[in-house]
């Protein structure tokens, strides 16, 4: 896939095609695949190579572009707790874009939880939250 840079805004970073491999037109953070360019040619010619569409054979996925950042985080939910097993919560942070290693802080905003803290060079899995909002 070719995708030509003065079409769009200028960004000194460029732009990652964005997919959703579900194809729901949601596009939330935590659901995309953020692909870079492989390169970029002299007349702005961004190439995005060895693509494969339609992995899980649904007949569709959706796309877009989205401006790279520098620092470009997700926090997707792997597990809810429940009534019977209310501390089975988990979640996955993975970053994106960015150098590690980095320095995390997981805060109950009610404060019945002491915080979770640590490092990670690039993805971290967080377990036996119970219910609730975090920070």
């Amino acid at each position: 896939m070719v995708l030509d840079y003065k079409q769009l805004p200028n960004d000194s970073l460029g732009y990652w095609l964005v997919v959703d491999r579900s194809a729901q037109n949601d596009f939330s953070i935590d659901r995309m695949e953020y692909i870079e360019p492989d390169s970029i040619s002299p007349d702005s010619l961004a190439f995005y190579s060895n693509l494969y569409w339609d992995n899980d054979l649904s007949g569709k996925d959706n796309f877009s572009f989205a401006k790279i950042q520098e620092l470009f985080a997700s926090v997707r939910v792997v597990e809810l707790p429940t009534c019977t097993n209310y501390q089975q919560g988990q979640v996955n942070i993975q970053v994106i874009k960015g150098v590690g290693p980095y320095q995390y802080e997981w805060l109950k905003q009610d404060g019945t939880m002491d915080p979770k803290m640590g490092s990670f060079e690039n993805e971290i899995e967080l377990e036996n939250l119970s219910a609730g909002t975090y920070e």
